[in-house]
Protein backbone atom coordinates (compact mmCIF):
# COMPACT_ATOMS: atom_id res chain seq x y z
CA UNK A 1 0.00 0.00 0.00
CA UNK A 2 1.43 3.37 -1.05
CA UNK A 3 4.84 1.80 -1.63
CA UNK A 4 5.01 0.07 1.78
CA UNK A 5 5.48 -3.63 2.34
CA UNK A 6 5.22 -5.46 5.69
CA UNK A 7 6.00 -9.12 6.22
CA UNK A 8 6.49 -11.61 9.04
CA UNK A 9 7.66 -15.18 9.03
CA UNK A 10 8.84 -18.12 11.05
CA UNK A 11 11.43 -20.34 9.40
CA UNK A 12 12.66 -23.59 10.94
CA UNK A 13 15.60 -25.71 9.81
CA UNK A 14 15.99 -28.92 11.75
CA UNK A 15 18.98 -30.34 13.55
CA UNK A 16 19.24 -33.66 15.38
CA UNK A 17 21.92 -32.68 17.89
CA UNK A 18 24.68 -34.08 15.67
CA UNK A 19 23.98 -32.67 12.20
CA UNK A 20 22.02 -29.63 11.09
CA UNK A 21 19.97 -29.30 7.90
CA UNK A 22 22.33 -28.70 4.95
CA UNK A 23 21.80 -26.70 1.77
CA UNK A 24 25.18 -27.13 0.03
CA UNK A 25 24.21 -25.34 -3.21
CA UNK A 26 22.33 -22.44 -1.65
CA UNK A 27 23.20 -19.18 0.02
CA UNK A 28 21.38 -18.35 3.25
CA UNK A 29 22.53 -14.72 3.23
CA UNK A 30 19.10 -13.55 2.07
CA UNK A 31 17.15 -15.74 4.49
CA UNK A 32 19.00 -16.07 7.81
CA UNK A 33 20.49 -12.63 8.33
CA UNK A 34 23.03 -10.64 6.37
CA UNK A 35 25.68 -10.95 9.09
CA UNK A 36 25.96 -14.55 7.84
CA UNK A 37 26.18 -16.21 11.25
CA UNK A 38 24.01 -19.11 10.06
CA UNK A 39 25.40 -20.08 6.65
CA UNK A 40 25.38 -23.63 8.01
CA UNK A 41 22.56 -24.80 10.24
CA UNK A 42 23.64 -25.40 13.86
CA UNK A 43 23.44 -29.01 15.05
CA UNK A 44 20.45 -28.12 17.26
CA UNK A 45 18.67 -26.51 14.31
CA UNK A 46 17.49 -22.95 14.00
CA UNK A 47 14.18 -21.17 14.42
CA UNK A 48 14.16 -17.73 12.77
CA UNK A 49 11.24 -15.49 13.71
CA UNK A 50 11.45 -12.35 11.57
CA UNK A 51 9.60 -9.25 10.53
CA UNK A 52 10.32 -6.65 7.88
CA UNK A 53 9.16 -3.25 6.76
CA UNK A 54 10.01 -1.91 3.34
CA UNK A 55 9.23 1.06 1.15
CA UNK A 56 9.84 2.01 -2.46
CA UNK A 57 9.14 5.14 -4.41
CA UNK A 58 9.93 6.90 -7.66
CA UNK A 59 11.24 10.39 -8.39
CA UNK A 60 12.36 11.22 -4.87
CA UNK A 61 15.41 13.26 -3.77
CA UNK A 62 16.43 13.64 -7.41
CA UNK A 63 16.61 9.86 -7.91
CA UNK A 64 14.66 7.83 -10.45
CA UNK A 65 13.81 5.30 -7.73
CA UNK A 66 14.55 4.75 -4.05
CA UNK A 67 13.99 1.63 -1.94
CA UNK A 68 14.58 1.05 1.77
CA UNK A 69 13.86 -1.81 4.15
CA UNK A 70 14.61 -3.01 7.66
CA UNK A 71 14.44 -6.62 8.89
CA UNK A 72 14.54 -7.90 12.46
CA UNK A 73 15.42 -11.56 13.24
CA UNK A 74 15.13 -13.50 16.50
CA UNK A 75 17.21 -16.68 16.36
CA UNK A 76 16.64 -19.67 18.65
CA UNK A 77 17.62 -23.33 18.57
CA UNK A 78 14.90 -25.56 17.11
CA UNK A 79 15.66 -28.73 19.10
CA UNK A 80 16.53 -27.34 22.57
CA UNK A 81 15.73 -24.19 24.51
CA UNK A 82 18.68 -22.00 23.50
CA UNK A 83 18.63 -18.40 22.33
CA UNK A 84 21.18 -17.68 19.57
CA UNK A 85 20.60 -13.92 19.51
CA UNK A 86 19.00 -11.31 17.30
CA UNK A 87 19.87 -9.33 14.21
CA UNK A 88 18.83 -6.07 12.56
CA UNK A 89 19.38 -5.71 8.80
CA UNK A 90 18.92 -2.45 6.89
CA UNK A 91 19.26 -1.62 3.20
CA UNK A 92 18.73 1.43 1.01
CA UNK A 93 19.14 1.44 -2.75
CA UNK A 94 18.52 3.94 -5.48
CA UNK A 95 18.79 4.44 -9.20
CA UNK A 96 19.71 7.60 -11.09
CA UNK A 97 19.98 7.47 -14.89
CA UNK A 98 22.53 4.71 -15.58
CA UNK A 99 23.77 4.42 -12.00
CA UNK A 100 22.51 2.21 -9.17
CA UNK A 101 23.73 2.41 -5.60
CA UNK A 102 23.21 0.32 -2.49
CA UNK A 103 24.02 0.75 1.20
CA UNK A 104 23.51 -2.30 3.41
CA UNK A 105 24.10 -2.90 7.12
CA UNK A 106 23.78 -5.95 9.39
CA UNK A 107 24.06 -5.98 13.20
CA UNK A 108 23.99 -9.38 14.94
CA UNK A 109 23.88 -9.47 18.77
CA UNK A 110 24.75 -12.86 20.22
CA UNK A 111 22.83 -14.04 23.28
CA UNK A 112 24.77 -15.02 26.40
CA UNK A 113 23.77 -18.66 25.68
CA UNK A 114 25.03 -18.58 22.07
CA UNK A 115 27.41 -21.50 21.35
CA UNK A 116 31.02 -20.56 20.57
CA UNK A 117 30.67 -22.12 17.09
CA UNK A 118 28.19 -19.39 16.10
CA UNK A 119 30.41 -16.67 17.42
CA UNK A 120 30.24 -13.18 18.78
CA UNK A 121 28.47 -9.96 18.01
CA UNK A 122 29.01 -9.02 14.36
CA UNK A 123 28.47 -5.87 12.33
CA UNK A 124 28.87 -5.66 8.55
CA UNK A 125 28.49 -2.79 6.10
CA UNK A 126 28.33 -2.86 2.30
CA UNK A 127 28.47 -0.02 -0.24
CA UNK A 128 27.94 -0.74 -3.91
CA UNK A 129 27.83 1.40 -7.05
CA UNK A 130 26.95 0.03 -10.49
CA UNK A 131 26.85 1.46 -13.97
CA UNK A 132 23.92 0.03 -15.94
CA UNK A 133 24.28 -0.18 -19.72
Amino acid sequence: MAGFKVSMGDEIMHGNGTVGFATPLATLHVFDGWAEKFLTTPTDGIKDLYGSLGWNGKKLLGLDSLTASVVCHQFDAERVSTNYGSEWDMVASGKWHHFAGLLKYADYSAASTTPIAIGRNTRKFWAQLEYLW
